[in-house]
């Protein structure tokens, strides 16, 4: 469905039956008087999926509905693999929890997680604790470390991951800026599971570059 989870409105018991019958192409849809009070409203970019289906011909469709004025409402057609079609009046028209709808609501979370160092410091370390269970996921996709001022040798910062239970520090990922770069190579090997309370702790060279300065670590990732 690709909707943000925030975006669904839900309703218990809403189903009502076509006084009229509907073409595959129509994107409007006007339901007896008064019957459009049993559904949501939309606004501000929120839907409900709902369901058309013919239980004499076993047509059924899912649609996304976008606005709701009275008993008039505007649809999205052909949803989650369904085609659009025709429905005699009496088929049903009803509100639905559909596997897209709970596909999105169940969706991974993305979580970017920013370390910041000022550079030009030996030893720069920064350490803190995840609020919440992350994953950082091999080959470190959407991650960045970036600096505003370019790298007078090459230089090396690490992310290490303590386990909040007690454990050893252990080197989770790297970002490495060549010679004269602003944008560093961030690395992470493997995939890590991090859970919450779990302490992060970023660390710079022991020798700290003369120029590389104003650093960050985008570290992207998610909650399960």
């Amino acid at each position: 469905m690709s909707g943000a989870a925030s975006s669904y409105l839900f309703k218990n018991f809403a189903v009502v039956w076509l006084a009229s019958a509907v073409t595959s192409s129509q994107t409007t849809l006007t339901l007896a008087a008064g019957e459009g009070a049993q559904f949501p409203q939309p606004t501000g970019g929120k839907f409900f999926i709902a369901v058309l289906e013919d239980g004499r011909t076993g047509a059924r469709e899912v649609v996304r509905v976008t606005a709701r004025s009275g008993d008039t409402l505007t649809l999205l057609r052909a949803q989650e693999g369904t085609t659009a079609q025709a429905f005699a009046a009496y088929s049903s028209f009803s509100a639905r929890l559909t596997a897209g709808a709970l596909t999105d609501l169940f969706a991974p979370k993305p979580v970017g997680l920013v370390i910041p160092f000022n550079g030009k410091v030996n030893n720069e370390r920064v350490r803190f604790r995840l609020p919440y269970g992350t994953i950082f996921t091999a080959g470190a996709a959407g991650s960045y470390a970036t600096a505003s001022a370019p790298a007078t040798a090459i230089t090396t910062y690490s992310v290490r991951r303590q386990p909040t239970a007690g454990g050893d520090l252990t080197t989770i990922a790297t970002a490495v800026w060549a010679v004269g770069a602003t944008e560093g190579v961030l690395t992470l090997a493997t995939t890590v599971e991090a859970a919450q309370g779990d302490w992060i702790d970023a660390v710079g060279p022991t020798t700290a570059d003369l120029t590389l300065a104003v650093i960050s670590l985008t570290l992207a990732g998610y909650r399960p």
